[in-house]
């Protein structure tokens, strides 16, 4: 192969690429919206002829889980602090 390169549906540029591996473009990627994009792959012989191969991928969104809900451990820590503190002056006082 001479060349090889792709496009991404809606841009009019001509990424290059080299081996079998690699990511696609971030401004390409960023600039596309949420839903399915087709990915054309192209390579050009030493004689000029052109092969292609068409991708369709979805793209969406990864929601962020939500935070695990549990104690603050230093407040909960402090209170238990407390509340031992109190326990023990309350057993030395009988």
């Amino acid at each position: 192969m001479e060349s090889t390169w792709y496009t991404v549906e809606g841009d009019t540029a001509e990424y290059p690429f080299t081996g079998e591996i690699g990511t696609i473009d971030e401004d390409a990627w960023n600039g596309t919206d949420y839903g399915q994009i087709t990915i054309t792959f192209y390579a050009r012989d030493e004689v000029g002829n052109i092969g292609s191969e068409s991708v369709t991928i979805i793209k969406s969104s990864i929601p962020i889980p939500p935070a695990i809900p549990g104690y603050n451990v230093l407040m909960l820590c402090g209170i238990l602090f407390i509340a031992l503190v109190f326990a023990i002056r309350k057993r030395n006082k009988f």
